[in-house]
C-alpha cells in the first residue's frame, strides 16, 4: 500500500467515525462496470435497471459506475421522488473519492474538506474547480445516465438547488467538463 492510499483509508475511517453514518462512505457502495450505447442524437446513455441495483430505490441511495469505453467514475445518487443525479466520483482537488451526506445534499471530500452542491458547483474549498456533472432520470424502472466523453460538450448545468445553501465559485463563472479535467491534471502533476 502506498502513502496515498494508506492516507485515503485513514481519512476515510476518521470522517466515518467523526460523521457516525450520516454520510455515505464510497467504500461500501457497490459498482457497476458498464459501457455506454448510442441513445437518440449521438448522446451517449448507460441505464440502471432499478432491479438490478437496489441500491438506488430508496431516497439518499449511492451507485458507483465505471463507464470503461469513456473512463468515467460516476456517482448516481437518488435524491428525491423520481430524481436522479450523477455526478464525477473524484474531488477536483486531489482525486479522492467523494461521499455523499444525505441530510444536506451534497458531496463532501473526506481528504481535504471540499463541498459540492448536487450539480457539482463548489461550495467550499479547498477544491476550485467544479466535479462534472451528467443528467440522470428515471426512464420506466431504469435510470438512464447521460455520458459526454472527454471531446464532447458538457451538457448544461442545472440551476443550483435552492434548499442548498452554495458560496460563490472561486475563479468567477462555471467551467466546462474540459477545465475540470485540465485542472485535475494539473493538480495530480
Amino acid at each position: 500500500m502506498n502513502r496515498r492510499s494508506f492516507l485515503e483509508r485513514v481519512c476515510l475511517t476518521g470522517a466515518g467515525i467523526i460523521i457516525g453514518g450520516a454520510a455515505i462512505d464510497m467504500n461500501s457502495v457497490r459498482t457497476l462496470r458498464a459501457h455506454s450505447r448510442l441513445g437518440a442524437n449521438e448522446l451517449r446513455e448507460v441505464p440502471l435497471n432499478l432491479t438490478d441495483t437496489p441500491e438506488l430505490k430508496p431516497i439518499g441511495g449511492t451507485f458507483h459506475l465505471s463507464v470503461e469505453d469513456l473512463e468515467r467514475e460516476i456517482l448516481v445518487v437518488h435524491t428525491g421522488p423520481g430524481k436522479y443525479v450523477a455526478v464525477d466520483i473524484k474531488c477536483t482537488h486531489r482525486a479522492c473519492d467523494l461521499n455523499y451526506e444525505g441530510k444536506e445534499k451534497k458531496f463532501v471530500c473526506p481528504c481535504h474538506g471540499s463541498e459540492f452542491d448536487l450539480t457539482g458547483r463548489v461550495m467550499k474549498g479547498p477544491a476550485e474547480a467544479p466535479i462534472n456533472f451528467y443528467t440522470a432520470e428515471l426512464k420506466g424502472e431504469e435510470v438512464v445516465v447521460s455520458v459526454y466523453g472527454p471531446n464532447d460538450p458538457a451538457p448544461p448545468r442545472p440551476a443550483a438547488d435552492s434548499s442548498v445553501r452554495t458560496q460563490p465559485q472561486i475563479g468567477g463563472a462555471d467551467s466546462t467538463a474540459t477545465d475540470s479535467l485540465a485542472h485535475l491534471r494539473r493538480k495530480m502533476e
